[in-house]
C-alpha cells in the first residue's frame, strides 16, 4: 500500500513539474545583433533584422533585442578586442557588458561587410590576386572571432555573408563569392548557420530592396 501511495506521489509530482513547465515556462529569443552592417545605409525602409524582430513580436517570441555592439565602423579585430575585454556599454542607466549579452543570447545575428577584409578604392585598378591573398589573412582573424563569440553565445549563432551593391554590373563579384565561399567553408567546421548572398539574386539598384529585406529576414527566420 505504502509502494502504491509513494508512486502515486511521484506521479503526481511529475505530472505537476511538466505543468508548470507547460504553462509558466515561454519559449522566446534574447535577439543579439553584432558587427559591421554595412548594409544598414544600403537600406531605404526597413532593415532584415527589424523584419525579424516584427516577426518575433508578433508571434510573442521575442524576449529582448540588443544592436548594441553592432555599427558601421566595427572592425574584425576591434570587435574580438571588445569581447576578450569585456566591453561595457550605458544603456537606460544600466551597464550592459558584451559577454553578458551574447552568453544570455539566443539567437546571435553577425553581419560584416567587404571593408571586413578590403580596402577598395573604386579609382584604381583591383589586382584580384592580391585581393584573394588579403581576404585569406582575414578569414583568420574572422575564424578567431567566431570562436571567441562561440565561447559565450551557446546556442545560435547565424553569419551573414558579405553583400555589395554599388549600382551597376560588380566588378568585385568574383571577390565577393571568394569571400562568401570561404566564410561557408569557416561557418560549416565551426557548426555555425551560414547565410550565403551568392545564393541570392540582387537587382541592380545601390539599396537593398524591401523584398530583399524580407527575404534575407526569412532566411534568418528559419534558422530559430
Amino acid at each position: 500500500m505504502h509502494k502504491c501511495i509513494k508512486l502515486f506521489l511521484l506521479m503526481l509530482s511529475i505530472v505537476g513539474v511538466f505543468l508548470i513547465y507547460k504553462f509558466v515556462y515561454k519559449k522566446g529569443y534574447n535577439y543579439v545583433v553584432i558587427g559591421n552592417d554595412y548594409t544598414s545605409s544600403m537600406v531605404k525602409g526597413m532593415h532584415y533584422n527589424d523584419y525579424v524582430k516584427e516577426y518575433l513580436i508578433e508571434h510573442d517570441l521575442l524576449k529582448s533585442y540588443s544592436d548594441d555592439f553592432s555599427g558601421r565602423n566595427y572592425q574584425i579585430s576591434e570587435l574580438l578586442k571588445d569581447i576578450k575585454n569585456n566591453e561595457f556599454i550605458t544603456k537606460d542607466g544600466y551597464s550592459v557588458s558584451i559577454k553578458k549579452t551574447l552568453r544570455e543570447s539566443d539567437v546571435v545575428v553577425l553581419s560584416l561587410e567587404i571593408k571586413n577584409f578590403l580596402d577598395i578604392n573604386r579609382n584604381l585598378k583591383i589586382d584580384k590576386i592580391k585581393c584573394f591573398k588579403q581576404i585569406d589573412l582575414r578569414m583568420i582573424e574572422i575564424n578567431k572571432l567566431l570562436k571567441e563569440i562561440k565561447k559565450y553565445a551557446k546556442k545560435n549563432l547565424i553569419l551573414i555573408g558579405v553583400i555589395y551593391k554599388d549600382g551597376i554590373v560588380n566588378e568585385l563579384d568574383d571577390i565577393i563569392k571568394y569571400i562568401n565561399y570561404n566564410l561557408e567553408d569557416l561557418t560549416d567546421n565551426l557548426d555555425i548557420n551560414f547565410i550565403n548572398p551568392n545564393d541570392m539574386l540582387f537587382d541592380l539598384s545601390k539599396s537593398l530592396t524591401d523584398k530583399e529585406c524580407q527575404y534575407l529576414a526569412k532566411l534568418i527566420i528559419n534558422y530559430l
